[in-house]
Parts: structure tokens; C-alpha cells; sequence
């Protein structure tokens, strides 16, 4: 038995940039949406704040450290940070990596797809952001606090969700057939 060690018909394909559709631009619109509304958050809550706000919790949801109210904004620069390199990664695909290996007859739907998968992960990382954000800034303003356990059920489901979204957009990735 002889193994094949190169494979020219494998040889894997960068993706290419896709222009979006209307449904694309609706879920860059939530994006961003969600990265105003977390900036509008951080500062709504940096004004009224304390002096000192929980910056740390222990497994039960307890403040165990204290800082500057200035700690609002890292969540609205992380949830901007993470916005703008998805973003980047839509305009530049090649910098996405999937588990897929792409097709050169059928680049184009599969690009489509990668970017479309790279949209809904933005819009759950900015969720997650912002769920955090609102978590510590329920201490600030009780109606705010969500219970500790609804709060990392929370954040686990939106990680499982992103995660169930990542295997469907690479199975039908995978499965994008010639014409």
C-alpha cells in the first residue's frame, strides 16, 4: 500500500471576502448595537457610581476585590476590541480558522458561510460583554443583579450557543457541494 503524501486536489484554498447580504448587514447592525449599548452602560454606570465597585467575585458572587469605577469601561473596550478584529477578520478571511477545508470550485458560498458564522459569534461575544457588565454593575443598582446562578447559567448557554453555532457553520461549510 502506497500513502499519497502530497494531494494537489487537497491543497487548501484561502477564503475570499464576500460582499454581505441584506440579512449580514441586519447582524452588523446588532453588533453594533450592542457594542453602543455597552458603551452607554459603562458610562451610564461609571457616573452614579460609588467610589469603589467589585472588580472580583468568588464562586458564590460575593465581591472579594474592590477598584476604580473607571473598571466599567474595560468590558465596553473589550466588547469594541473584540467587534473591531471580528470586523477585520470578515474584510481579511483569511485570518478566520475554521476546521474546514475549503473547496476552490465552491470558495465563494463557503466564504459566505465562514462570514456569516464570524457574525453570529460577534453578536454572542458582545452579549456575554455585556452580560458581564451588567452583572457588575448590579451591585451598583440592585434591580440590575441577576441571581449568581442565572448569571454563569447565563454565560455558560451563551457559550454553548456559540459553540453549536461554530458546528453547524462548519458542517455546512463541509458540505457545500460543486454545481
Amino acid at each position: 500500500m502506497k500513502i499519497k503524501l502530497f494531494q494537489p486536489n487537497n491543497q487548501p484554498v484561502k477564503p475570499v471576502s464576500v460582499p454581505p447580504t441584506r440579512f449580514d448587514c441586519v447582524l452588523d447592525l446588532v453588533v453594533l448595537f450592542l457594542c453602543i449599548l455597552s458603551w452607554a452602560l459603562a458610562i451610564g454606570l461609571y457616573l452614579d457610581a460609588p467610589e469603589q465597585i467589585p472588580t472580583g467575585f468568588d464562586a458564590m458572587g460575593n465581591p472579594r476585590s474592590w477598584g476604580s469605577p473607571v473598571f466599567y469601561f474595560f468590558f465596553a473596550v473589550m466588547a469594541t476590541f473584540v467587534t473591531t478584529l471580528m470586523f477585520v477578520s470578515l474584510r481579511y478571511p483569511q485570518l478566520i480558522n475554521l476546521p474546514v477545508t475549503l473547496n476552490e470550485q465552491t470558495i465563494i458560498p463557503q466564504s459566505a458561510l465562514m462570514a456569516r458564522c464570524i457574525r453570529w459569534i460577534n453578536i454572542i461575544c458582545s452579549l456575554i460583554f455585556l452580560l458581564i457588565l451588567t452583572q457588575v454593575g448590579g451591585y451598583q443598582y440592585e434591580p440590575m443583579k441577576l441571581n449568581t446562578t442565572n448569571f454563569i447559567l447565563g454565560i455558560f448557554l451563551l457559550i454553548f450557543v456559540m459553540i453549536g453555532i461554530i458546528i453547524f457553520f462548519t458542517a455546512r461549510i463541509s458540505r457545500v457541494k460543486t454545481k
